[in-house]
């Protein structure tokens, strides 16, 4: 799910993304514990949050863009639903301001 964010610059565009996290894969373990992260017992449900923006120019002009190219990324983790709406919240949004990515234009 995503949703589209206030930039930091009127050139830029910017969005968050929420990706759900499946703990039963070593690799998403592995990813949590490399951003400081230990899932706790009995957590069944985990999210990664990204923020970020990019150039308005490469949005219009309809290009492909790298991490590199994107501004003001950040990383949030959520453990739980409650967890979740309150870290969306944090960010000045409703979780039901949330969409499939099509319907926002989500880039990535």
């Amino acid at each position: 799910m995503a949703a589209a964010y206030p930039t930091s610059c009127p050139d830029h565009l910017a969005w968050i993304g929420i990706y759900p996290l499946n703990l039963s894969h070593q690799t998403t373990v592995e990813f949590l514990r490399n951003h400081g992260l230990t899932v706790m017992p009995g957590v069944t449900s985990a999210y990664h949050i990204r923020t970020f923006e990019v150039p308005r120019t490469l949005i219009d002009a309809d290009v492909h863009f790298s991490e590199q190219e994107m501004l003001n990324e950040h990383s949030y983790f959520a453990f739980g639903e409650e967890d979740l709406r309150t870290r969306i919240r944090a960010l000045g949004l409703q979780i039901e301001e949330f969409a499939r990515p099509f319907k926002c234009d989500y880039p990535i």
